[in-house]
């Protein structure tokens, strides 16, 4: 029986037992037993006890032996766009670079993907299978005015995904 289960028992055989006794009028519910005959007592008693046995599995005390270490959640990988700087804008008709830096020091990253618009721009890949720093420089044409919102995704070797990290750069007409 759990230490929670037997405290629960000795608490329910005190409280039933000043219940039942005729003579305590200090009892927590003299004035509902006061009228009842020891028979019906008894079996109140009994009834009570049996209903807290059949509770007791539901005891959700643990003791410092039973705790379970949660097992941390690994970290997914990083990529961030370090170059253009967000809300920079560009001039149309321009091919500017994008300076992405990609990072997984536990299992390395095998490919980085760019994309324009939500739509896939290009894809780099690692030529050593996965680096724990991958740094790759793409380009883009500004051809049309406006907004664009640009994303870049890295992916380990077991194909887990980075966040996007997400930038918005506004083209404006060439003078």
């Amino acid at each position: 029986m759990k230490e929670c289960q037997i405290a629960t028992v000795i608490r329910l055989r005190t409280f039933i037992s000043a219940c039942c006794d005729e003579n305590s009028r200090r009892a927590p519910l003299s004035w509902l037993v006061a009228d009842m005959p020891a028979k019906i007592c008894q079996l109140f008693a009994r009834l009570s006890l049996f209903l807290c046995l059949v509770g007791a599995p539901a005891c959700n005390l643990v003791t410092p032996t039973q705790l379970v270490t949660p097992v941390p959640t690994p970290a997914v990988p990083q990529a961030q766009i370090l170059f253009p700087a967000h809300n920079q804008q560009v001039i149309k008709g321009v091919i500017f670079d994008i300076e992405i830096l990609a990072s997984d020091p536990a299992a390395g990253i095998q490919r980085v993907e760019l994309y324009v618009d939500e739509q896939l721009q290009q894809t780099s890949e690692s030529e050593s299978g996965s680096a724990p720093d991958y740094r790759v420089t793409m380009n883009w044409f500004a051809k049309e005015t406006g907004w664009h919102k640009f994303a870049v995704i890295a992916y380990r070797p077991d194909e887990t995904a980075s966040h996007p990290h997400i930038i918005a750069l506004e083209v404006i007409p060439g003078s």
